[in-house]
């Protein structure tokens, strides 16, 4: 199974230090430029339920759990595109992020997910 990987916005806004959560846009729905392809990912057909336990990464990096930040408790679509509640861990690098998103020093972290179905096309 390969993990893709996406950036997402945070809004500190709705940063909860006690329950360790926060929202944030997963995706828009914009292309993204891969190598030799552009991405899109349709947000119609997502399955938003099979996010929900999905992990939130460290710099793109999945090599160990200490990679992993928290993970996807809830998402839904809205009108600026996929949301998703984020919990974080409880360890100091978990903390340490969701202090640095409370200031504004840190506006995009990642997700990781796996696609069920790709579709090509050409226009």
């Amino acid at each position: 199974m390969t993990i893709h990987l996406r950036a997402v916005t945070p809004r500190p806004s709705t940063l909860d230090p006690q329950a360790r959560t926060i929202e944030a846009i997963v995706s828009t729905g914009a292309p993204v430029i891969r190598s030799g392809f552009e991405e899109r990912l349709d947000l119609s057909g997502a399955d938003l339920s099979r996010l929900i336990g999905g992990p939130v990464l460290d710099g793109h990096r999945s090599e160990t759990t200490r990679d992993q930040l928290g993970v996807i408790e809830a998402a839904e679509i809205r009108a600026e595109g996929l949301w998703c509640l984020i919990k974080f861990r409880s360890n100091e690098a978990a903390k340490a992020v969701m202090a640095d998103i409370a200031e504004g020093t840190i506006r995009g972290i990642s997700i990781g997910y796996t696609v069920q179905e790709w579709k090509e096309i050409h226009e």
